[in-house]
């Protein structure tokens, strides 16, 4: 592993990490006392005459489950990419027949290919064309000749050289075996015949047995769509289930009721409390109810809002058994929900671990079995903060590298130091991290800590157990994100149909509307058939890689209409708290808005939200020849920006033109968080 160089020097780190954050140990100390202090009385209180070792247990199973979820959002990265791989290459036969050519190539070595190093989109396709080929040679010749990579990688080859013999094998029919190999007959014709033979078979193997046979007369292209059917299947399901868990899981970290009274509050306050209506309930909660609420300031507002929002009305909107019909939304729509609240979960996990190295610094597992009073100093919690991020930059180093190693292969061929969890998730042991530390640290880590925390054992090896069972989930996270938005900005490139409005976010633009400035952390937003656009950040230099892998150019689509959901105050963007597939309220109420949109203090944004369900962008979106009369979909304004020259640009026939000098900055275009 890394020497990182001393304590010393990431001592220093950690004092700098924590003085760019002044108001951690506040948040630290607000939710140990209102959550994790209340969920260790509860399990006392539910386990009497539990011991610490116990309670312990049951934390560390708690830590556990909280840590799956940031891991499975990671598998779903490969599920999407195989899928989105299974779209291109339906919508472009063509491409199929050269990456299985390319295949043969002996510079291509599919098995040292991984979704998460692939540097082009060729090399994406060329590795999900060997496992799909890989996996119809078991269905096909299972029982008949062995699977080896070269024989996955001709299965073509050898369906033609061996059709005849193969037939006669598998279906013990000479004359069945010479209609397939017949040099006379065409594949229509040969289907026709095909279909006698299938009455033969029970009804549920009969599909079965003409898809084989589809595949033995086309080739192996021929269960293309078979398989992305599949692939989609199993996709909504991983989505779905990791939706859902995560939101089980801020439900009981008590976050998610604060984000739907934020919710109701900030759509009362705009103007708009119809698309709040969907998630309260009360005797007398109606629009009248909550468009009195406008008024009211924001503390009355929210108390009055926190008794009348339901929390199960958000979560049965985000459990499986909705997300997973396939009658909600669409696939890619289903992953940025995801991205929104995978990126909400893990920015809450960071409060989390802080208030949990807690509970092992402070010895409070103890103090609760035996009854104690609890009194934690904020300063004391400023010091812990310091010291548990003397583990950070190692932590990091190894956490990553690890990644890294077993990302590059599949979970089926890890080594022995590694063990699998429901095949998704990857463990491994912190023996070798815990040993590095204690041998860079040495004695320095005790003697600097007894000085600043002379109450605490501070033990290295218990400490950095602790530190990397917490943080190994955040800092995966990262990595995670990057994932995650190189498959939603894949999914702009081959999955149009599912994101009306994407692109970058732009926060400035030069007054002729022709250059902007590209910052080092960049907005993407997501039209997506859900309540929100979704928005994702991403550092530059990872976007404009994926962008130059897709499609060897730097060119990425202007997300339109930004500016609609800016706070018509600050002209800040709007915080996004909640966001779910809608309601058929939603569609309704946003269908009757959109034809009154003058009874609103901010039409843009009702006209807007009516579009993230439609296929007819408000007026304000559209390119300047489009005119109310046109009653089929219209086309949106779109323009795109080259990420390394900032110049914008326009499309037409595939060819990108710079735009034309103008007084005016494209519409849309504002600030964004960060």
């Amino acid at each position: 592993m890394k020497n990182f160089n001393s304590f010393e020097k990431n001592l220093n780190a950690s004092e700098l990490r924590n003085a760019s954050k002044p108001n951690e140990p506040f948040f630290v100390h607000r939710y140990l006392y209102n959550t994790v202090i209340h969920n260790l009385a509860r399990i006392r209180h539910n386990h009497p005459g539990i011991t610490a070792d116990e309670m312990n247990e049951i934390l560390f199973n708690e830590i556990d489950d909280y840590s799956q979820s940031v891991y499975e959002i990671s598998h779903v990265f490969v599920s999407f990419m195989e899928y989105i791989s299974a779209q291109y290459l339906l919508d472009h036969p063509g491409k199929f027949e050269e990456i299985s050519e390319k295949l043969k190539s002996p510079d291509i070595n599919p098995e040292e290919l991984s979704f998460y190093t692939c540097s082009s989109l060729d090399e994406c396709l060329c590795l999900y064309v060997y496992r799909y080929k890989k996996q119809l040679f078991d269905i096909i010749f299972d029982g008949y000749t062995k699977t080896t990579p070269e024989n996955a990688i001709h299965i073509d080859d050898i369906i033609k050289s061996d059709l005849k013999p193969f037939c006669k094998h598998v279906f013990g029919s000479d004359e069945f075996a010479d209609l397939m190999s017949s040099t006379t007959l065409d594949i229509s014709k040969k289907k026709a015949k095909v279909k006698e033979y299938s009455l033969l078979y029970p009804v549920q193997d009969r599909r079965k047995f003409l898809t084989t046979i589809d595949i033995l007369l086309r080739g192996s292209i021929a269960y293309l769509a078979y398989d992305k059917d599949d692939l989609e299947f199993k996709l909504r399901e991983d989505l779905s289930q990791s939706i859902e868990r995560i939101v089980n899981n801020l439900e009981a970290q008590n976050h998610l009721k604060d984000y739907m009274v934020s919710y109701a509050s900030q759509m009362v306050s705009l103007g708009f409390p119809e698309m709040a209506l969907p998630f309260c309930e009360g005797e007398n909660v109606n629009l009248s109810f909550l468009r009195d609420l406008e008024n009211v300031d924001i503390a009355h507002q929210k108390n009055a809002l926190f008794h009348v929002v339901n929390t199960d009305k958000l979560k049965k909107l985000l459990s499986v058994n909705y997300l997973s019909s396939g009658k909600s939304i669409s696939i890619g729509s289903l992953f940025a929900l995801n991205s929104f609240w995978s990126n909400r979960y893990i920015k809450e996990l960071d409060v989390y671990a802080e208030s949990m190295f807690a509970v092992h610094e402070f010895d409070l597992v103890d103090k609760i079995v035996n009854g104690e009073k609890i009194d934690i100093p904020i300063e004391d919690i400023e010091k812990m903060l310091i010291k548990m991020n003397t583990f950070y930059r190692p932590a990091c180093y190894y956490i990553n590298t690890k990644n890294d190693e077993v990302n590059s292969k599949d979970n089926s061929d890890i080594d022995d130091e590694h063990t699998t969890l429901n095949g998704k998730i990857i463990r491994y042991s912190y023996d070798d991290f815990i040993s590095s530390i204690k041998s860079q640290f040495g004695d320095k880590y005790f003697e600097h800590f007894s000085k600043l925390l002379p109450n605490s054992e501070n033990n290295i090896e218990e400490d950095a157990d602790w530190f990397i069972r917490l943080y190994n989930p955040i800092i995966s996270s990262y990595q995670i994100k990057d994932y995650s938005i190189k498959a939603l900005i894949s999914g702009i490139e081959y999955s149009a149909s599912d994101f009306v409005n994407a692109g970058i976010i732009l926060d400035t633009i030069s007054k002729d509307g022709t250059f902007v400035q590209i910052p080092s952390v960049i907005g993407i937003g997501f039209d997506a058939g859900l309540t929100s656009p979704v928005r994702v950040h991403v550092r530059k230099d990872v976007l404009l890689e994926h962008l130059k892998s897709l499609h060897g150019n730097s060119m990425i689509p202007i997300y339109a209409g930004s500016k609609d959901f800016n706070d018509p105050l600050t002209q800040k963007p709007l915080p996004v708290h909640i966001v779910s597939p809608m309601t058929d309220k939603h569609v309704s109420m946003l269908k009757k808005a959109s034809k009154n949109l003058k009874d609103y203090k901010n039409p843009n944004l009702v006209a807007h939200l009516g579009f993230l369900n439609s296929k007819f962008p408000p007026m304000h979106l559209r390119p300047a020849s489009s005119t109310k009369k046109n009653k089929k979909p219209q086309p949106l304004q779109t323009k795109y920006v080259d990420l390394e020259t900032g110049l914008i640009h326009v499309k037409e026939n595939d060819t990108y033109i710079p735009v034309i000098p103008t007084d005016n900055s494209i519409e849309g275009v504002g600030n964004h968080e960060h």
